[in-house]
């Protein structure tokens, strides 16, 4: 009897492979329950286990008392996206982000009685990617309540095009330039905006500013700029979401459909920063006759150096 209340029997492994998510989670419980209560002594033998577990309606009592490293297996009021981004401290007190994270990767939720509720991805959706970037109204889920999320629904979320991350780039980098011109520090908004994307706009900003030019050309390309800073933003969430639920223990059978989301959201992001390849063009445009003009600019230096120091020797 040992041997059967630790094992789950080939037909109920069977029964857990191939009837999908939710007998996943009748076998998980089950099993769990009656370790507990083995380990416990809870029922007086493996019959009574297996009768209090199951149809006994004593299961809930039983996996209440699961220690913590069984916990994850318990398959009930369960957000599993939701229950392992809570362990994330990068997502402490913070539930909005918490929400655009499990609308990006998904999530499955197990009711109180073990059943199932898929919440797809919404990456592929370019809705929420447009509205953060530009402004307007997309989809994404909202919890009903911020500790569990059982009853997460599909709401609307309306950003204005005054502070979508496109007119926020646009004005950074005006106010940057302003502030290059009059030779004052810059806030730690700027500073963390320089330091977040992957194009250098300090230099860039720099060099028009000492060879006199209009930054007009930079801020054009404001859009590639905000669309580089977004999918590196919705990366890193996503990376954090996979760490989040490497941490965890959860079945295989649940655990490798979240790892299948979060791998469908990395991809995705990934085409959609190889798709912005005009506007990277355009930087690279930038890029060269940026160099040109430093290169002239140099060679007069250079030549007006040479000029003076000449003209300085000879009236040695």
């Amino acid at each position: 009897s040992d041997v059967n209340s630790m094992n789950m029997s080939s037909c109920q492994a069977a029964q857990g492979i191939i009837g999908g998510l939710w007998p996943v989670s009748q076998v998980s419980n089950q099993k769990i329950c009656q370790d507990i209560a083995g380990e416990s002594n809870i029922f007086s033998d493996w019959a009574a286990s297996r009768q209090g577990c199951t149809v006994g309606g004593q299961g809930d009592s039983v996996t209440s008392r699961a220690p913590d490293k069984d916990k994850d297996q318990v398959l009930k009021n369960k957000n599993l996206i939701w229950d392992a981004l809570g362990r994330n401290h990068l997502f402490d007190g913070n539930r909005q982000l918490k929400e655009l994270v499990m609308s990006v990767v998904g999530s499955i939720i197990f009711n109180k009685d073990g059943q199932v509720t898929i919440l797809t991805p919404l990456v592929d959706n370019r809705d929420i990617i447009t509205v953060l970037m530009r402004g307007g109204t997309a989809k994404i889920y909202g919890c009903d309540e911020q500790d569990l999320c059982l009853g997460p629904t599909v709401t609307s979320v309306t950003v204005s095009s005054d502070v979508a991350l496109v007119t926020q780039v646009r004005n950074l980098m005006i106010s940057i330039d302003s502030k290059l011109s009059a030779d004052t520090g810059l806030s730690d908004r700027e500073k963390g905006f320089i330091n977040t994307t992957s194009v250098p706009v300090l230099k860039y900003l720099t060099n028009s500013r000492s060879m006199g030019m209009s930054p007009t050309y930079l801020i054009q390309v404001a859009d590639f700029i905000a669309q580089d800073m977004m999918i590196q933003y919705l990366q890193e969430l996503v990376k954090q979401a996979s760490q989040s639920l490497a941490g965890k223990n959860f079945p295989e059978q649940a655990a490798g459909e979240l790892r299948n989301n979060v791998m469908t959201a990395t991809s995705l992001l990934a085409q959609m920063k190889l798709q912005s390849t005009a506007d990277q063009n355009a930087l690279d445009g930038i890029d060269r006759n940026m160099q040109y003009l430093q290169q002239q600019v140099s060679t007069i230096i250079s030549t007006s150096y040479q000029g003076n120091y000449q003209w300085g020797t000879g009236n040695d």
